[in-house]
């Protein structure tokens, strides 16, 4: 057996959910029923502990994620694009989730030319035969239900050269694990 990280969470009884100043724990454990016998053991055998719910945290994928690519223009309050996809059940690692932006770029009508490699994970977010590589751009993923960009999922951007210069973004591998905030808690002392 392999033992992961759980959310164990008190239910509402009465109106409340805290024992002890707390209503949810991290833990980790072999099994949601270990994880829920450990909070309960944590607070001195709280029974009320056995009617909590476990979640196991477990390695995620982009479903939900909302995928950005911003070309700028004259000033950065007038983009020359601003394209987004979004991850589903479906379209749910970084190579899937270029595809479909590949397939929104093209379709603006500002480019022609977007293409992704998938063995080197490189977007080209636009071709050299678009002439716009003179230009800057920003490439964003947004966690679920999130208006703020985790912009640490990608390794270079290639930009502002030539116009007759392709913009290129490297994207994370398949088998990346995208950040996800799973609860959030408040820790008592």
């Amino acid at each position: 057996m392999t033992a992961s990280a759980f959310i164990v969470t008190l239910p509402t009884e009465s109106g409340h959910t805290e024992r002890n100043n707390c209503n949810t724990i991290v833990c980790w454990a072999n099994t949601g029923s270990e994880a829920i016998t450990l909070a309960g053991a944590n607070f001195a055998g709280d029974s009320n502990w056995a009617n909590a719910t476990a979640t196991a945290i477990v390695a995620t994928d982009f479903s939900g994620y909302r995928f950005r690519v911003k070309i700028d223009g004259s000033t950065p309050d007038t983009p020359y694009l601003d394209v987004s996809v979004n991850g589903d059940a479906t379209n749910k690692t970084p190579d899937l989730l270029a595809g479909l932006m590949v397939t929104a770029l093209n379709a603006t009508g500002k480019v022609a030319n977007a293409a992704y490699n998938s063995s080197t994970n490189v977007l080209s977010v636009a071709g050299a035969a678009d002439g716009i590589g003179n230009k800057t751009f920003a490439i964003e993923f947004y966690p679920p239900g999130s208006e703020t960009a985790v912009t640490s999922m990608f390794s270079s951007l290639v930009m502002g050269g030539s116009a007759g210069s392709a913009l290129t973004a490297t994207l994370p591998a398949d088998a990346y694990t995208p950040p996800v905030v799973f609860a959030t808690c408040r820790k008592t002392t």
